[in-house]
């Protein structure tokens, strides 16, 4: 009786914590939204947890101020909350189909640290390739956007291109993400229409999905939002829909977990005649200038970037271990919205180069001010050919 309590107890901490963590990961994805949508007057959509998925695998090999700039950003506890890191998503039965894998350079100078490794296998079943990107960059980009469009189920076909993956490019991070399923209570066809839809500065014409239905929703006098469920349990799409009256800027102004949260809570059910849009939409942001303003600094920094935990280098082939950063973060998104239901995907590529050169506070002094023996040498068949001095 003991030990069932006992487990109850350890797995309900599992569970709080992970549940924290998640709305950890809510808060970075709602901030990171807000960012971008400060430079964007388009539509755009973003996946915070295929985001929050990469650079949580990015953290597992940072140390110091990178990991804890990482987290820090990530709203994500260091010591309480990153240790109980769980993917819940790797069956494959699951309507949310999330991938995550490395391509992590292994040469004479590079032995891929095995923790790491483990790490990602054990942690975020992740698929591990070790390869060579100086020898073979051109092909592994082939394999990474293959490996893209098989996991997004063809919505997403390119992630990363020659301008992305280099000869120095140490590690290639991935994850994916991708949803599928039918509404609760399918649309009729025969029922959508063209209709205005009125954007900030102009009219359009679009298709607009119809139904009259019993749903839940909640509206106030800034906005209202309606719950569209999905035949899996506990999927549900929202719409928060400000009033006419209200900027979309400004209502996002209060916009985050926590007003989720509250207006969840303060949903009612009740008969409705609904009319939304049907689109469909492709994206694709690069985050580095993103996530610097939001705190995530050395990462980026070849001065700075701590990153050993990815490779060994008890046996390296340089004096000092070469240096890795963080050159490009590429995210791409896609989502289609029919009478049918709603299919989504999106895909997070963290690009590692490194700096061979030896760190600038390694730097010796020589300064040949006083007089100096010199040569000039045949090195392939060990000859001096020249050999002087010099005394000013």
């Amino acid at each position: 009786m003991i030990k069932k309590l006992l487990l109850f107890l350890f797995v309900s901490i599992l569970f709080c914590r992970n549940h924290n963590l998640n709305n950890s990961f809510n808060e970075f994805g709602i901030s990171l939204f807000k960012n971008i949508n400060s430079k964007s007057d388009s539509s755009f959509m973003i996946s915070p947890a295929s985001i929050s998925y990469a650079l949580m695998m990015v953290n597992y090999g940072a140390s110091g101020n990178t990991s804890d700039q990482i987290l820090s950003t990530l709203n994500v506890d260091k010591v309480h909350k990153s240790n109980f890191f769980i993917n819940h998503y790797h069956d494959i039965e699951s309507k949310f189909q999330i991938n995550n894998s490395i391509w992590i350079q292994e040469d004479k100078c590079y032995e891929p640290n095995l923790k790491y490794v483990n790490n990602i296998d054990s942690i975020f079943k992740g698929q591990i390739s070790f390869v060579n990107f100086y020898k073979n960059r051109l092909s592994i980009i082939n394999e990474i956007n293959n490996w893209v469009y098989k996991k997004t189920l063809g919505t997403i076909n390119e992630i990363v291109s020659d301008k992305d993956i280099k000869e120095n490019t140490t590690l290639a991070i991935l994850n994916s993400i991708y949803f599928k399923d039918s509404w609760q209570f399918p649309f009729d066809t025969s029922k959508s229409d063209l209709n205005i839809f009125y954007s900030k500065d102009y009219e359009s014409n679009i298709t607009f999905m119809n139904k009259k239905n019993k749903y839940a929703h909640y509206k106030n006098s800034n906005f209202h939002l309606l719950e569209l469920p999905y035949k899996t349990n506990d999927v549900s799409m929202l719409i928060f829909l400000p009033e006419a009256n209200l900027d979309i800027d400004l209502f996002l102004d209060n916009f985050n977990h926590s007003f989720i949260n509250t207006s969840l809570d303060s949903l009612q059910y009740d008969l409705g005649n609904i009319s939304i849009p049907k689109f469909k939409l492709d994206y694709s942001v690069p985050l580095k200038d993103y996530l610097l303003k939001m705190g995530i600094i050395d990462a980026f920094s070849p001065n700075n970037a701590n990153f050993d935990k990815f490779w060994d280098y008890k046996d390296q082939c340089k004096k000092y271990p070469p240096i890795n950063y963080i050159d490009v973060i590429n995210h791409k998104s896609f989502i289609n919205i029919d009478e049918y239901g709603t299919e989504a995907s999106a895909v997070t590529a963290v690009i590692i180069n490194r700096v061979t050169s030896i760190r600038p506070n390694d730097y010796f002094t020589f300064n040949a001010n006083r007089p100096f023996v010199y040569l000039i040498y045949d090195k392939k068949n060990n000859r001096i050919m020249f050999l002087g001095k010099y005394t000013g």
